[in-house]
């Protein structure tokens, strides 16, 4: 029973050998294939423009190679900025403690990352605590108190036996001042007792905007300082996308405010936007100026720090020869685009680009209309004819 185990076992470790093997000659067979030998995976015919390759379906397969169709699409010219996204002045807050104290329960949940709170909403609550000198002073003063009332009730109780031979003014002041060391002794025990309700020694967080919790650094029990940030408020229902516009550009996009956002993220979504300010001054190292776009963001799919493209239409929208721009790439500082000629067979061409629209571009030669250009694979093709 051993034997034959031993046996299955070889014979599989011996079969993925073989496998591996296999699959390490196709890999060097497509990286190494050159004119007059034939790998059966890609073999470059000629050498010059209008190279032409050779590629088995399996290869392809393997390489993932995907085509589109070079067709007369819409262009609308559009100058791309980089940018990132950032929170608006006012749909931001951190939210720092008013006071040094610990993090106490009282009935209230602390809002987590991603919980949306409402303007004036208790985040949470503080129970103030004294230092040492504080402490000190505040059962000096309570000893004060106490003498002052002891002494107080003791010379209103000695005046009320004397009514009638005093005069009644001296009891009325005797009351008041009766009253007054009484209120005072109740302040400094509650105060030594920690027994202040909400106004006195207990103070409430509150968010000073509705947004949603981008974090949150606090915990119950927790004693912390004023210098200690506890929330960060983001209003993402509206963001501003900050981007940079070179100085040769400033007259084009000063024409107009309208622009669409887009992402890596969610690449299939254009998100409307309007020029929300620009600044006055070019940086001197970049030459370029900063202008924040302002983004309505209703399903909160962007994100504050996410960077973003702004496509800014800069002129008339027009028809024309279009392929993905992913298409295009360049062979020794020159534009090629690999076509789809054949199952097996592709063949490299010199294109000359236009505008660029989001992830198209117009082509002025070398594609014609209904041709099948090559989008992923293409850096591959691009490695056999160099």
């Amino acid at each position: 029973m051993n034997t034959i185990t031993l046996k299955t076992s070889t014979l599989i470790r011996v079969a993925l050998a073989a496998l591996g093997v296999i699959s390490i000659f196709m890999f060097y067979t497509f990286i190494f294939a050159h004119e007059g030998e034939d790998h059966g995976a890609v073999a470059t015919q000629t050498t010059g423009r209008g190279d032409t390759i050779a590629m088995t379906k399996q290869a392809q397969f393997l390489l993932g190679v995907l085509t589109d169709v070079a067709k007369k699409r819409t262009i609308n010219p559009r100058l791309n900025l980089l940018g990132k996204i950032v929170a608006p002045t006012l749909g931001k807050a951190e939210v720092f403690p008013p006071i040094s104290g610990r993090v106490v329960a009282d009935g209230y949940r602390i809002p987590t990352i991603g919980t949306r709170v409402t303007q004036g909403q208790i985040l949470a609550v503080l129970q103030q605590a004294l230092a040492s000198p504080e402490q000190s002073q505040l059962v000096t003063e309570r000893f004060k108190a106490d003498a002052e009332f002891n002494q107080a009730s003791k010379d209103l109780e000695r005046l009320k036996q004397l009514e009638g031979v005093v005069a009644q003014k001296e009891v009325q002041q005797a009351e008041i001042r009766f009253e007054s060391a009484k209120k005072q002794k109740e302040f400094y025990d509650k105060a030594l007792a920690g027994n202040y309700k909400e106004g006195s020694n207990r103070f409430y967080v509150k968010s000073p905007i509705t947004g949603v919790v981008a974090d949150a650094e606090i915990a119950i029990g927790e004693q912390v300082e004023v210098n200690k940030r506890l929330f960060t408020i983001v209003n993402s229902s509206t963001l501003w996308v900050e981007g940079q516009i070179y100085e040769i550009d400033l007259g084009k996009i000063e024409r107009t405010k309208d622009a669409y956002v887009s992402t890596q993220t969610y690449p299939d979504d254009l998100f409307r936007a309007k020029l929300f300010s620009m600044g006055s001054t070019i940086d001197e190292a970049t030459r370029t100026v900063k202008a924040i776009y302002q983004v309505n963001n209703p399903q909160s799919k962007l994100k504050v720090g996410m960077l973003a493209e702004v496509g800014v239409s800069i002129g008339t929208p027009f028809e024309a020869l279009a392929i993905p721009a992913d298409a295009v790439v360049d062979v020794r500082g020159k534009s090629i685009v690999f076509i789809h000629v054949a199952p097996e067979q592709f063949v490299a061409r010199d294109v000359v680009v236009g505008t660029k629209d989001g992830s198209y571009v117009q082509v002025k030669s070398g594609v014609n209309d209904g041709d099948r250009v090559v989008t992923v694979g293409n850096y591959q093709l691009k490695s056999s004819i160099q």
